[in-house]
């Protein structure tokens, strides 16, 4: 996964969580605010999928966001970012993406049900 500013270069990073609704980007430092995107591969379609977003919290940052998820991102620095007015294609293709990763988990753990991390 990359991630950028509207305005800056793209740089690599690493997601804890990504869901249709946003991202917890590790590492990431932007103020509560900052516009960005986040390029996902999807497996389905030869380019990434660039989403858009704003970051709406930090680790750290005394947030009810940030409280309510604490335990999970504990000793972690990095942003929550929401993602905003993704076109019905991209948010199709997002949760095919998504989908078919927890299925190749859930096929690789003997798992029923997985909650996607990576």
């Amino acid at each position: 996964m990359r991630h950028r500013t509207v305005t800056g270069p793209w740089q690599d990073g690493e997601p804890l969580n990504i869901g249709p609704g946003g991202a917890f980007l590790i590492g990431a430092t932007w103020a509560i605010g900052t516009e960005v995107e986040v390029a996902v591969a999807a497996s389905a379609r030869p380019e990434p999928l660039v989403l858009g977003g704003v970051v709406r919290w930090t680790a750290g940052d005394g947030s009810a966001d940030a409280s309510a998820h604490a335990g999970e991102h504990a000793g972690l620095g990095g942003v929550g970012v929401q993602f905003l007015d993704l076109d019905l294609d991209v948010a199709i293709a997002l949760n095919a993406h998504l989908a078919e990763r927890a299925e190749e988990v859930a096929r690789a753990t003997g798992a029923t049900r997985v909650r996607m991390r990576w």
